[in-house]
């Protein structure tokens, strides 16, 4: 007769009862189903501190992009359209420069599109993401036409990051039922 392996060998204690052998699993699983709820409880809080640290990375993103666009941005965009708007011919450096000027812009907002930060379309904008800060009364242009952008807006993740400031038309020659603003504009604001 073979002998068994020592590892094989348990205890020579009698196997337990039914009853005892019931009360031991009920035992075990008692102290399952605690040991579950703790993880459970465990999971969660992780669950809610990783949501609050999320939460706080988007405030600190959020806040390093409206940085970012009124620093760099909105600067990029002040000198290409004074550059654009002049009458004279450049000088071959300045032209250079400038069209270096135009290309750093592009790369900069392709990496924000990269995160989802893009400027707002303001042939088709998110409801109240374009405030008008002045209207013009002009008969060759139809009411409401977007004149000029004193600031672009921009969008993160489709939320508005900042309104857009235009200046718009307003026609002087259509009715007064033609003249309302549309949703997306808001009227100018005064200072007091």
């Amino acid at each position: 007769m073979e002998q068994i392996p020592a590892e094989f060998v348990f205890d020579e204690q009698p196997l337990p009862t039914s009853v005892a052998q019931d009360e031991q699993l009920t035992s075990v699983w008692a102290v399952i189903c605690a040991g579950a709820e703790d993880t459970e409880q465990e999971l969660h809080e992780l669950h809610n501190e990783f949501d609050e640290i999320r939460h706080q990375q988007d405030a600190a993103k959020r806040k390093f992009y409206i940085e970012i666009i009124e620093q760099l941005m909105d600067n990029f965009d002040r000198m290409i359209s004074v550059e654009e708007a002049r009458d004279d011919p450049t000088e071959p450096k300045a032209l250079k420069w400038f069209k270096r000027v135009k290309r750093t812009r592009r790369t900069l907002e392709g990496l924000l599109a990269m995160d989802h930060v893009v400027p707002i379309d303001l042939l088709r904008p998110v409801p109240g993401s374009v405030m008008v800060e002045d209207f013009i009364e002009r008969d060759d242009v139809s009411d409401n036409t977007i004149l000029e952008v004193l600031e672009r807006g921009w969008l993160w993740r489709g939320e508005i990051l900042r309104k857009a400031k235009v200046v718009v038309a307003r026609n002087t020659s259509m009715t007064t039922a033609t003249q309302t603003a549309p949703e997306s504009f808001n009227e100018p604001q005064k200072d007091d």
